[in-house]
């Protein structure tokens, strides 16, 4: 749910679209998530989208790139952010990935990572919203 609403806010808040149009957003990143997941599983076998975190994490990395290079400034530095959260992201599946194989060695396991990794990557994508929304004038 996080991430549909998120989209949609993020369309209605970097660019502008009505409220009306922007809720179209949802299921287009639905279609487009299921694509991705379908086309990594042809590619990759089923282990290759993680649970179908990786089409959430291309599309995130989508935004923060379309936002850098489409929003005047100074709303285009929440690309960055956008970024980088995408980057916190990638990271954080890379710990769930190693999370079994290491858990013998290494008896925390990398798990409570993933957790704090994917709180800050919503930390990050909540405050780009809500710093877009309070300088935009609502």
């Amino acid at each position: 749910m996080f991430i549909l609403i998120g989209v949609v806010v993020m369309v209605h808040w970097m660019w502008g679209v009505r409220w009306a149009w922007a809720w179209l957003a949802a299921p287009a990143y639905l279609l487009v998530s299921v694509g991705l997941s379908v086309a990594i599983r042809a590619v990759g076998g089923d282990r290759a989208v993680l649970g179908g975190y990786i089409p959430a994490l291309i599309l995130l990395a989508a935004f923060g790139l379309a936002i850098r290079l489409t929003v005047a400034l100074p709303g285009a530095r929440f690309g960055t952010w956008l970024l980088g959260a995408a980057a916190i992201f990638a990271a954080s599946l890379t710990l769930r990935t190693l999370d079994e194989p290491l858990c013998q060695s290494f008896s925390l396991g990398t798990h409570f990572a993933w957790h704090l990794f994917n709180a800050t990557v919503l930390f990050l994508v909540s405050y780009v919203v809500i710093r877009r929304w309070q300088g935009s004038g609502k």
